[in-house]
């Protein structure tokens, strides 16, 4: 999605409101052993699970959309906004 142009850190920031969204003592918004246990036995990772893999994977993707933005490697900013455009 970097690549297409999509900024990676709004993945994160729409998993933390899918979580948010989800029922108090839903499975899938559990935190210990339980989400671990429960990504196991799930088809699909937890909303918790999804985050810290998309953090983890941040530096990555975010250097994937610079170069698909053509934002220059040393840019400052934390948050890349999506209005940025190629030179």
């Amino acid at each position: 999605m970097a690549r297409a142009g999509y900024d990676p850190q709004e993945a994160v920031r729409f998993w933390e409101r899918m979580e948010a969204a989800g029922t108090q003592g839903d499975a899938t918004s559990s935190s210990g052993f339980m989400a671990t246990f429960n990504d196991y036995l799930a088809t699909h990772p937890s909303h918790e699970t999804r985050i810290q893999d998309l953090k983890a994977r941040m530096p990555t993707a975010l250097e994937i959309y610079r170069e698909a933005k053509g934002i220059p490697e040393n840019s400052n900013r934390k948050t890349i906004s999506p209005d940025a455009k190629k030179p």
